[in-house]
């Protein structure tokens, strides 16, 4: 028999396994996120301390099952001793289905 689930319930499933998977990793930064799914495609927003912690997100979630494409919107809050925001888009990604957006 196969059940049908409501996109609602496998959106809000998807998103609940993400932020399990990024408190998982133990980094602070990621646990402030905000993640929203829309049938396979996983948005994250909001502010990273690092470029690190952004380039984490999209490496972390690529091992998780059933993300179509990441659109990772997350800023990078640079502060004195950390490199800067402006260096957040030169590291190209090696799949077509991730991108970043500034």
């Amino acid at each position: 028999m196969n059940v049908m689930v409501p996109q609602f319930a496998a959106d809000r499933d998807m998103e609940l396994r993400v932020e399990q998977f990024l408190t998982s990793r133990h980094v602070p930064g990621l646990r402030s996120l905000t993640i929203q799914a829309d049938d396979g495609v996983v948005t994250l927003s909001g502010n990273v301390f690092t470029f690190y912690e952004k380039q984490l997100c999209n490496q972390c979630l690529r091992r998780v099952p059933g993300i179509k494409q990441l659109i990772n919107t997350v800023d990078v809050t640079a502060t004195d001793h950390e490199p800067s925001a402006a260096l957040d888009d030169t590291v190209p990604l090696n799949s077509a289905n991730y991108r970043n957006s500034a």
